[in-house]
């Protein structure tokens, strides 16, 4: 009987929360784990991602592979659930009663606060039929504080950040520190001119209009600033808008990967991460910037604030005063230090490496604790 049978996405359609599913799974089997890994999506349709195709191949992937994952349930001695969201929790419900009927340990991984920030009805059934005895995964303090508050059923919460399981896998777009010369590829930028970073999903949820928003803002009380967004264009309509509103301030481009997005950090000054998008739990581009040496200031929604809480010149606002406020903060505190910013980047990555280290071995006891359950 193998240990886990391991449910999650797999990339492709590359995001983060495939990432850290595929990362976590790869801490498992070098604990020494036996685990039976099957996609929750389906990965030969990526192309389709994320439109309406794509829902309709995922549903009918998904009732088509239920029959198959109940079938392994009764030859593994634990289920490792990485939860959906929305309506496709109707599938994970399925799972975990025929979980609890063969008696198995259940562990279920939050990746979204989409039914935490509000309870959720369907959520709430499937946590009670999971029982007291299932161990839930958390990204936060947060999100640990919010699901306990809102759920009575859930009474076991441990908290994983998704760096430790990044650090703990050796990623590769995360070990920068030995591997980068770090500005030999920074363009060449007109002196003075503050350069802020966007990355992501260009749609109103991800905050491109509240990027845009405040380069135009920083230019027009004087400050010389240049806008680089990058991420696939989800609101044409939006992305129009702003490019006739912003276009001499702000450079629109596709999205980038690997070696291409370290060049895009070591080019900017600063990330904005104005999310407004309500299951935001602890995104890995925030990582992906402070393993730069990036400074950052988000909204607060979501794992944000504590995961920039302790980083130098990184801060996070509400997202109806983020223009205002991130714009006074750059104004107040950045830009008359922003040549000594740039000049402490390499120690900077050092110091930010080693604080999100720090969980690491905390993130070890947890694979052997999660490892070593019986039944």
């Amino acid at each position: 009987m193998k240990d886990f049978l391991y449910i999650g996405p797999k990339a492709p359609p590359v995001t983060g929360y495939a990432n850290i599913v595929t990362a976590l799974a790869a801490c498992f089997l070098k604990e020494g784990a036996e685990i039976t890994y099957i996609s929750s999506v389906p990965t030969w349709c990526s192309r389709f991602y994320p439109g309406w195709k794509w829902k309709l191949l995922r549903l009918t992937y998904m009732i088509f592979l239920l029959p198959c994952m109940v079938a392994f349930i009764p030859f593994h001695s634990k289920v490792y659930l990485n939860l959906n969201g929305g309506l496709a929790q109707i599938f994970d419900v399925v799972i975990i009663f025929f979980a609890r009927c063969a008696f198995k340990k259940i562990i279920l991984h939050h990746n979204s606060f989409s039914y935490i920030n509000k309870k959720n009805y369907l959520s709430s059934f499937l946590f009670y039929l999971a029982g007291y005895k299932a161990v839930h995964v958390v990204n936060c303090t947060e999100m640990k504080a919010k699901i306990s508050k809102v759920y009575s059923a859930i009474k076991i919460v441990k908290i994983v950040s998704n760096a430790s399981i990044l650090i703990l896998d050796n990623s590769k777009e995360f070990c920068f520190i030995e591997k980068n010369d770090f500005f030999k590829q920074v363009e060449d930028v007109a002196k003075n001119t503050l350069t802020l970073g966007f990355m992501g999903y260009m749609n109103q949820e991800k905050g491109i209009d509240l990027f845009c928003h405040t380069v135009k803002r920083l230019n027009k009380i004087g400050i010389k600033t240049r806008g680089v967004a990058v991420g696939p264009i989800h609101d044409e309509c939006l992305v129009a808008q702003l490019i006739q509103e912003c276009d001499s301030f702000v450079d629109f481009r596709q999205p980038l990967y690997g070696e291409e997005r370290d060049v895009f950090f070591n080019n900017i000054d600063l990330l904005l991460f104005p999310s407004k998008y309500l299951s935001e739990a602890e995104p890995l581009t925030v990582y992906h910037a402070l393993f730069k040496g990036v400074p950052i200031i988000s909204t607060k929604i979501g794992c944000l604030s504590s995961m920039l809480a302790g980083f130098s010149h990184c801060i996070s606002y509400e997202g109806d005063v983020y223009i205002e406020e991130a714009s006074a903060y750059i104004k107040k505190n950045l830009i008359p230090i922003l040549d000594e910013i740039k000049r402490d980047r390499p120690l900077v990555i050092k110091e930010n490496y080693r604080k999100l280290s720090l969980d690491v071995e905390s993130f070890r006891s947890f694979i052997k604790e999660i490892v070593a359950l019986n039944n």
